[in-house]
């Protein structure tokens, strides 16, 4: 029997449990993401559009976007954050918001917001609002979507130009940004068309993006947070909108167009597809054991019960 010096033994649990890169400590890998026969059930269908979901471990709710494309355009449509307490309490956060994308964190929630064409967050107790950047070399941004949060406090985040609204573009490409810790803005990619859905790997060296010529990109993030411009194709998935992951780093990817969500490994094999509803947008891990799955399509509200956790980040 190969015996260890106590030193060597030590280095090698340390390693174990900090190496959550690929499989985190109490994630049962010998699942199936999703139970066997497992639904997509009907919260509430009585919104308009849907999109952005995000669970806080902080006030112990899920938050999303409603936007209104009937509403007046000025300044992209008309939009209100809504709570849910699980399973199905209801109720409204922000009025008038003009959000896309959230992402809880601590006692902040960050918004994509099209009306003031910025980066946000709000204070989860006063609603205060405070932009973390609006432009891009003086020029504005298009109509911010979806981001990601590295636990480094780097910012990664799309700008396409779906709720732009009635406002001339100042930019001629819509892109992938980066936020430094400091503020600092820089372009990852301006090449995609209308990128949108984007979400970091378990070990926060893969970004995935999304975009409107049915491909998953991957990019490279470096250990200052940078990211490598240079793509490499993860899936052809017909209109890929919002993503997220779970403990064993599968991808959950909707596709608008088909009304589904798409199950990728990190490797890119593709390993169950779930059939929600039509105009599919979004979806996010949350409820105490984060095996809660919201999802937001065009109109209604859905969850599922999923066997793998997601990651709190």
């Amino acid at each position: 029997m190969l015996k260890l010096k106590p030193c060597l033994l030590l280095i090698i649990l340390l390693f174990c449990q900090t190496s959550y890169a690929n499989q985190p400590l109490g994630c049962p890998t010998d699942l199936p993401p999703i139970p066997a026969g497992e639904k997509a059930k009907l919260i509430s269908n009585d919104f308009l559009f849907l999109e952005g979901p995000t669970w806080s471990e902080t006030t112990n709710v899920y938050y999303f976007s409603e936007m209104n494309f009937s509403s007046t355009q000025e300044n992209g449509p008309d939009a209100k954050i809504y709570q849910l307490k699980l399973p199905n309490t209801l109720a409204v956060f922000i009025e008038h918001s003009g959000t896309n994308g959230l992402l809880a964190k601590g006692g902040e929630l960050f918004a994509m917001n099209h009306d003031s064409q910025s980066v946000s967050s709000y204070s989860l107790t006063t609603k205060q609002k405070i932009i973390i950047a609006d432009n891009f070399h003086g020029q504005h941004f298009h109509s911010p979507n979806d981001m990601a949060l590295h636990t480094k406090k780097h910012i990664y985040f799309t700008d396409p130009d779906w709720q732009l609204g009635d406002r001339l573009p100042q930019l001629d490409f819509t892109g992938v940004y980066w936020i430094d810790p400091e503020g600092k803005v820089s372009l990852v990619d301006k090449s995609l068309d209308k990128p949108n859905g984007v979400v970091l790997s378990l070990d926060e060296r893969t970004l995935y993006v999304g975009d409107a010529e049915n491909r998953v990109n991957t990019y490279q993030v470096s250990e200052d947070g940078s990211v490598s411009n240079t793509r490499k194709l993860f899936a052809n998935i017909q209109s890929p909108d919002g993503m997220t992951i779970d403990c064993a780093g599968n991808l959950y990817i909707t596709s608008h167009a088909e009304g589904s969500i798409y199950l990728y490994s990190a490797e890119g094999t593709k390993l169950d597809k779930i059939e929600v509803g039509p105009n599919t947008t979004n979806v996010e891990f949350g409820g105490p054991d984060m095996q809660t799955l919201l999802i937001t399509t065009a109109s209604g509200l859905y969850s599922i019960r999923t066997n793998l956790p997601g990651v709190v980040r």
